[in-house]
């Protein structure tokens, strides 16, 4: 049933959506959110609580329920922005997307030296993942459908950009190792949370989150710069800014490029918290017992090392041609 109403939404109502245009659809999906708001879904309950602890807010403050409910327009221009995700496959993707730090990224890119972008569930990551694909070309892009089922959608439209590889999650501890040794470009979302295992404590939108340690390892292990970007939606229909923060350099600090990049990205959404998913789960523990096994090789290496390839290289596996990935000092941007 599920892959037939599947195929009815992308076969007969997408094409008409595409035909309306993003501003005719969006308008209507924004209604039907609405809608659907107002019902008090426990999905909005989860994200009027996730907010009022990030503001700190009273018992009588009315700010967690009116972003709550601009969270619904957000979602629903989410949906819809995936059907037109495509126009961003050639030269015109510039009418859609400005990038404020292209020319640092630019610069990143052509000194072919490892690349993390890390992000969170704020504005639209398809888009930045398409518009950065054109300036790494391609960008390796870490989609899990286990622990992101919200975002299906869009990594699904991802496939057909020939600017982005998607690696899946059981891939990534084999795929990203030789990503960077070759010195491309991976993307992923770097907020999800660690039910057990080693972990990076920090503080995030008002809570202590339980990060896997994966930017510090890529960092120190691949000599791989972490650069925090966001994409928020501009008020016109189908329109963005990409925003790159300042690189993270390796610190021997544990934890600390996971920190950095965190207090970045929550900067972004305390400015825009109507982009932010407050919805989503707080830990999505189906997911994280189904993958478990997947995750450690994949985030945090333990026991399955040597089944994926995912391990921490040695100092003559670091040379890749014309530099070493670990010893290289990183350029700031």
């Amino acid at each position: 049933m599920e892959g037939l109403r599947y195929v009815y939404l992308r076969r007969v109502v997408a094409p008409i959506l595409r035909a309306l245009g993003p501003g005719v659809s969006e308008r209507m999906a924004r209604r039907l959110a609405r809608g659907v708001a107002e019902l008090g879904t426990p999905a909005r309950q989860v994200a009027e609580r996730r907010i009022a602890a990030c503001i700190e807010a009273t018992d009588f403050d009315e700010r967690p329920g009116r972003i709550a409910l601009a969270m619904y327009d957000h979602v629903a221009r989410f949906w819809i922005e995936a059907l037109f995700i495509r126009r961003l496959t050639d030269a015109k993707w510039r009418r859609y997307v400005t990038i404020e730090g292209e020319a640092e990224l630019e610069l990143l890119a052509r000194s072919r030296r490892p690349c993390v972008l890390a992000t969170a569930y704020f504005g639209n990551p398809a888009v930045a993942a398409a518009a950065l694909g054109h300036i790494f070309r391609p960008i390796h892009v870490v989609a899990d459908y286990l622990a992101q089922p919200q975002l299906r959608a869009w990594q699904r439209e991802l496939y057909g950009l020939s600017q982005v590889r998607v690696i899946q999650r059981h891939e990534a501890g084999a795929v990203i190792p030789r990503v960077l040794e070759s010195g491309g470009a991976v993307f992923l979302i770097c907020e999800q949370e660690r039910v057990r295992g080693p972990a990076v404590e920090t503080e995030f939108l008002g809570r202590t989150l339980r990060c896997y340690p994966t930017l510090d390892r890529l960092a120190q292990w691949y000599g791989a710069t972490v650069v925090p970007v966001t994409c928020h939606r501009n008020d016109a229909p189908f329109s963005f800014t990409i925003q790159a923060e300042d690189a993270i350099v390796h610190s021997p600090d544990v934890g600390d490029v996971t920190r950095q990049t965190l207090s970045a990205l929550e900067g972004a959404v305390r400015r825009r918290p109507e982009q932010y998913l407050w919805s989503m789960p707080l830990v999505n523990r189906s997911a994280e017992a189904i993958t478990r096994r997947e995750s450690e090789s994949a985030s945090c290496p333990r026991r399955n090392r040597r089944a994926t390839g995912w391990q921490r290289p040695s100092a003559g596996d670091t040379q890749r041609g014309d530099s070493a990935a670990a010893t290289a000092p990183a350029p700031m941007v």
